[in-house]
This record gives structure tokens, C-alpha cells and sequence, in this order.
């Protein structure tokens, strides 16, 4: 391996990677091609080096094997530009996936500075934006944003998602007309996929704060069949108990809460509504049980004072 002769030096370099396959060590397959290819240049042990990655990387996520990851990408990361598009891809993705963003953002700053990875500048700029919203950088995302091209057979679902990272920035950075004025416009006739669940969750919470009530209802009680994950399912189902009492069906919104006290909801607001509820139906017997309840069970609760400052 430390011959003079670039020959010598590539035949021994194949036929200790020939031994390492047969003990199945990926680890030290890769490091061996490595070394090779920091001081030569040869396409085909370059193809069987990004090819090995590619496996060993598949291999060590399937066992969530983080530190043999973090070893590898140390090793690597001096002469990353051995790697294809779609390893530095890999890297990064699993990088992001486990939290560790500051590696994750390095890499996808790198593929997007080299036009040899053109390929995947639209892969890593909608990472990038995703690592900013998540991070809680709210204008950075807004910035990036602008940048973003959906193209592709997956692009409208891509889209869905993003413009649903759009109104929360928006809406955390307190531009709410901004953010209404995207809800606003949303339409979704054929519900796909859960950001456009989201997507139709907030058009219908603008509709309630612009008290079209009936139609806010409306909108809930579609996207609520189609919603797979229960915390959304349980906060729509308090929404559409709501609207029931907004809109003065008394029985429907008592059946509603009672269903959502069942489930665990929001109990201490689930009671004082009760306690509405049954003023309106002037049943003073309920409102007293349900009062002490409340007492009770949530001595504390802002909605407790609300009901003490009401008396």
C-alpha cells in the first residue's frame, strides 16, 4: 500500500478491500479507499467508494447507530468532495434527523455552493428552510422561502407544507395580516395529505375570529375525518364543540363536551363551558354540580376565576 507504484499501490488497496467485504467490515472498506483516494485520483475506486458509503450508511442508520456515523463523517469531512450529491444528501438528512443541525446546515451549505451538485440545490435549500423553522428562526425561514422552487410530481405537496411553515412564521412574528391574507385564500376541495389538514385547520380558526361561525363549522367537521393524528383530532373536536355553543346549539355542544371530557381534553374549559351551557338552558341544579366540580378538580384554573369574577 505505501509502494512508489501507483499500480502497486491500487492493487493492494482492491485486494485488502476484497478482504474486508469478506469480514463484512464496512468501516474499514471505506477507510482503506480513503486513504487511497487522498493522494490519487481514480474514477473507478471513487464509484466503489461512494457505493460503499452508500451501503455502510444504510446499513448503520437501519441499526441507529449514531456514533458510527459521527466516526465516518469525521473521517470524511476533510476530503468530502470524494462524495456524490446524493452520500452528502444522506449525511446531512440523518444529521438533521437525530438534532444535529449545525452539521446538518454545513452540509447543505456546501452542496448549494458548488454547481457539481446542482442537482440537489433544491433539496438542500428546502432543508435548510425546514432547519429554520424548526430552529425557531422564524425570518430566516421567511427569507429562504422566497428562494424555494416546487417543481417535480411531489411539488404541490411540497407546497402544501411549506406555505403551512409560511403562516406560522408569519403569525409567531406577529404579521397576523400578513399570515390572513395567505389563510384567506386557501382552498383545498380534495383533502390529500395532513399539511393541507393544517392548512384548512387555520382557515377555519380565521373564519371563527371573523365569526362566520357556520362556516367554520363546516370546514371542521370535514377536515376532522381526514385527520389521522389524534391531538389535532381532539383540538378540532373542541373547536367544533365550540362553534356548536357559538352558534346556539345548546344540546349538540353539551353532547360535544361531554364526549371530549371522555377523552381527556381541555377539562378545566370543558367545564366552565358546561357551566354556560346549562345557564342558558336555566338548569340550576347542573350548574352548581358542575361548578363544584370545577372547584375541585382545578382550583387553579384561569377558567375557575373567570367563572368567580362572572358570579
Amino acid at each position: 500500500n505505501n509502494s512508489f507504484d501507483y499500480n502497486e499501490r491500487r492493487k493492494a488497496t482492491l485486494l485488502l478491500n476484497n478482504k474486508f467485504l469478506l469480514d463484512g467490515d464496512y468501516e474499514n472498506v471505506i477507510a482503506n479507499l480513503y486513504r487511497f483516494l487522498r493522494k490519487n485520483g481514480d474514477t473507478y475506486i471513487r464509484s466503489k467508494f461512494r457505493q460503499y458509503i452508500k451501503e455502510y450508511l444504510k446499513e448503520i442508520k437501519s441499526e441507529k447507530n449514531i456514533n458510527a456515523i459521527f466516526r465516518l463523517w469525521v473521517l470524511i469531512k476533510p476530503r468530502k468532495s470524494l462524495l456524490d450529491g446524493q452520500n452528502l444528501i444522506e449525511f446531512a438528512n440523518y444529521f438533521k434527523s437525530v438534532g444535529m443541525y449545525k452539521n446538518a446546515e454545513d452540509i447543505y451549505h456546501h452542496i448549494s455552493k458548488y454547481t457539481l451538485y446542482r442537482d440537489y440545490w433544491n433539496t438542500a435549500q428546502f432543508q435548510l428552510a425546514k432547519i429554520k423553522f424548526e430552529n425557531g428562526e422564524y425570518q430566516s425561514y421567511l427569507d429562504l422561502y422566497r428562494k424555494l422552487v416546487f417543481i417535480g410530481e411531489k411539488s404541490s405537496a411540497k407546497e402544501d407544507e411549506f406555505k403551512y411553515y409560511r403562516i406560522v412564521s408569519l403569525q409567531k412574528l406577529k404579521r397576523t395580516e400578513d399570515a390572513d391574507k395567505i389563510i384567506k385564500a386557501v382552498d383545498i376541495p380534495d383533502i390529500q395529505t395532513v399539511f393541507q389538514v393544517r392548512l384548512l385547520r387555520k382557515k377555519g380558526d380565521w373564519l371563527t375570529r371573523q365569526r362566520k361561525y357556520a362556516e367554520a363549522l363546516d370546514l371542521y367537521q370535514r377536515v376532522l375525518s381526514r385527520s389521522s393524528n389524534v391531538q389535532e383530532q381532539l383540538e378540532m373536536e373542541n373547536r367544533i364543540a365550540d362553534l356548536f355553543y357559538l352558534t346556539d346549539q345548546l344540546d349538540k355542544a353539551l353532547a360535544a363536551y361531554n364526549q371530549l371530557e371522555l377523552k381527556n381534553g381541555k377539562i378545566d374549559w370543558i367545564l366552565f363551558q358546561k357551566i354556560n351551557i346549562y345557564k342558558k338552558k336555566k338548569d340550576g341544579k347542573q350548574v352548581k354540580t358542575v361548578s363544584e366540580k370545577l372547584k375541585k378538580q382545578y382550583p387553579d384554573s384561569f377558567w375557575l376565576k373567570q367563572l368567580n369574577k362572572n358570579v
